[in-house]
């Protein structure tokens, strides 16, 4: 089956897929979360990021869905501007989460 990580297809072996499955564990996450994912990615294909995406919003988990085009899994390897708008979306995502709530004695005294 090549390029493929499990033995079977998913109709032969549902439970195998269903197990690996993210959507599986949406319900046990509680920090907030950035999805990336390529849109050409055939490891993880938008559907299974959308799917994972809307049960965290559904479950008002603070998250973000960044669909990237004409890339594969990893989101940044075909083209450089890519790469970098990856970097900034989570740069600012941890501006966003860990820098605007590591300090908010400060952010009270205006420093």
């Amino acid at each position: 089956m090549g390029w493929r990580w499990f033995r079977k297809y998913p109709w032969q072996d549902a439970e195998d897929y269903i197990r690996r499955s993210p959507i599986t564990y949406a319900d046990n996450v509680t920090t907030p979360t950035m999805i990336i994912t390529g849109e050409e990615d055939f490891r993880t294909p938008m559907e299974q990021s959308e799917q994972f995406f809307r049960a965290l919003r559904v479950r008002k988990i603070d998250s973000v869905l960044v669909r990237v085009p004409d890339e594969p899994h990893g989101a940044g390897s075909n083209h450089i501007s890519h790469r970098m708008a990856k970097v900034l979306f989570l740069m600012q995502w941890f501006d966003d989460h860990i820098k605007g709530k590591a300090a908010p004695a400060e952010a009270a005294r205006g420093n």
